[in-house]
């Protein structure tokens, strides 16, 4: 009997294979949704002000859009309705030439004190009078120059810091202290305020008249022939009223290269006047204001070194208020709270978080 394959009827049947139309066949199951990405992070307008005047390389004064002078050390604080801090004792501190950030009830100041940069509240009442358009210094409270001004004079110009002397109606005594001289006279009362916001895209005001030069060293007189207001130097840039090719002394306004405070206008002698020449550049050698810081109370606390970069923040509050602009030393008031000596005396601060980042000056 020839061999013949059986399926062993203990085993089951083999399946049969089952092709499932592709009509039928599962869809492939769905790939895993991504997470929508992150907001953007939103930069208030005041934390983009901050960023930007503790990043700024250096602070200027005379080409901010506001600047602020303080005479006195009254108090000063880090929020606007914060608590009052530093000595605040009112001493004279000659003229602190600030730029401020803005201009509320209580300006804000930004100024570098012993290595670090603080934005600071002052008090208006201890701004120095500063003006703001051009003011000629008047002889008398009723005096009033003619059209166009037959007496020479002093022109105080806008952004200039003076002393207010005396007042008589709506008329003020001012003297201005300069490099070489003192002037005084009277200015109205409305030509001067505490802060001055300068004119966009304007450092110095232009010429009104032809420019000419000095011919050689000259004076500068109230009267032709009178009463000295300038010397003059050979080269001296110089503005001539019109007419000035009569033969008598002319009027003209010279500002000094190195001090554009003041313009001083007066009577110069025809022969004294030449075509515009080139002149050397002058070597300015700025008076500065700069105090040193002071301590009070904080003068005998330890010294911690605190390394440049880092950010400071209101001791009392989680807000940025400045930052270390090299490394230097702060007074430790325990805590975790630290003093920065001042003009105005010690303010105290924490350490922002190190992790925190931005440009603070020229530190790294």
């Amino acid at each position: 009997m020839p061999a013949t394959a059986r399926q062993d009827a203990s085993e089951p049947p083999p399946q049969q294979a089952h092709e499932v139309p592709a009509s039928e066949s599962p869809a492939p199951a769905p790939a895993a949704a991504k997470p929508p990405p992150p907001p953007p992070k939103t930069v208030s307008a005041e934390e983009a002000l901050i960023a930007e005047v503790l990043g700024r390389d250096e602070l200027r004064w005379d080409t901010a859009a506001i600047r602020l002078g303080v005479g006195t050390r009254g108090a000063v604080r880090l929020q606007p309705e914060g608590a009052d801090l530093g000595l605040a004792d009112d001493k004279s501190v000659g003229l602190k030439k600030l730029v401020a950030i803005d201009d509320g009830p209580r300006p804000r100041v930004v100024t570098d004190e012993g290595g670090v940069r603080l934005m600071l509240y002052v008090d208006r009442d201890d701004a120095v009078p500063v003006a703001l358009r051009r003011a000629r210094l008047r002889p008398g409270p009723e005096f009033e120059f003619e059209s166009p001004p037959q007496r020479g004079h002093v022109i105080v110009e806008p952004g200039t810091w003076v002393r207010a002397l005396k007042r008589t109606g709506d008329s003020v005594r001012v003297r201005y202290s300069g490099l070489a001289a003192s002037h005084s006279g009277w200015v109205d009362d409305a030509a001067l305020g505490t802060t001055y916001v300068r004119e966009p895209d304007r450092t110095r005001r232009s010429p009104q008249w032809p420019r000419r030069s000095v011919k050689r060293a000259a004076t500068l007189r109230v009267k032709p022939g009178g009463a000295s207001l300038r010397k003059l130097r050979h080269r001296d840039f110089i503005e001539v009223r019109p007419p000035a090719d009569t033969g008598r002394p002319v009027f003209v306004e010279y500002t000094d290269r190195c001090e554009r405070e003041i313009t001083v206008a007066g009577f110069l002698g025809a022969r004294d006047v030449m075509p515009r020449r080139k002149a050397p550049a002058p070597r300015c050698d700025p008076a500065t204001t700069s105090l040193a810081p002071s301590w009070g109370d904080a003068k005998s606390k330890p010294r911690v070194e605190i390394e440049a970069g880092r950010f400071l923040l209101d001791a009392d509050a989680s807000v940025v208020v400045g930052c270390v602009l090299r490394t230097t030393p702060l007074a430790d008031l325990g805590d975790g709270k630290y003093a920065v000596g001042t003009t105005w005396g010690p303010i105290p601060v924490r350490l922002a978080p190190e992790g925190l980042a931005g440009k603070c000056g020229t530190a790294l």
